[in-house]
């Protein structure tokens, strides 16, 4: 985006806090060029790029200038996004319990948050589940890591599919896991631990 600092009719910097303030981030995340006066007026400045200006362009400039900005920040900005896509996927990887696929302890705990913020807000019930896989210690010491991760993974299966959608879903534990019941009250959650025990 070129935006004319003291565009007529609109307070200054105005535009540029407008996309700094998008809920989309695409916009939010947009260079932003600043075109200003040929007089070096530092304290106009000093307030765009606090207002989350990327660059400036001086008055006068021509053609050449506009467009060597423009591909400069165009290739830094795609870049930029595909380095948060990238950390996105990898912020994913990282709340995922590689043996079972479930959702790890710090995403559960994450997650509940988000999930009890929620329910208090719309008065709606909220349950918790922890479950346990009986025996899981004397499984590991009698029969080895392998039978004791098969166990585990025997169980996350079976939880996973009597669970909804929108269930928080984790290992938050080696032989425990957690789920966190929007939506359900203690009868609910209730009935859902017997189905999946």
């Amino acid at each position: 985006v070129f935006a004319e600092q003291n565009l007529p009719g609109t307070e200054s910097n105005a535009l540029l806090c407008r996309i700094r303030a998008a809920t989309e981030e695409r916009i939010a995340n947009l260079p932003v060029i600043v075109i200003t006066s040929g007089e070096r007026n530092e304290a106009s400045r000093r307030a765009a790029m606090e207002a989350g200006a990327t660059d400036f362009v001086l008055k006068p400039f021509d053609a050449v200038d506009l467009l060597t900005r423009a591909r400069a920040w165009t290739g830094t900005s795609q870049r930029a996004a595909l380095l948060r896509e990238h950390n996105n996927v990898l912020r994913a990887l990282v709340m995922i319990d590689p043996d079972t696929r479930a959702g790890n302890r710090d995403y559960f705990l994450q997650e509940l948050v988000k999930d009890r913020s929620f329910c208090q807000r719309h008065g709606a019930p909220h349950s918790l589940l922890c479950i346990s896989v009986d025996n899981h210690e004397r499984i590991l010491r009698e029969q080895g890591r392998v039978a004791a991760r098969e166990a585990v993974g025997l169980v996350a299966d079976a939880i996973r599919g009597k669970c909804r959608r929108e269930d928080t879903f984790a290992r938050i534990g080696d032989g425990s896991f957690a789920l966190s019941l929007m939506h359900t009250g203690h009868i609910g959650a209730r009935v859902l631990a017997e189905r999946i025990r």
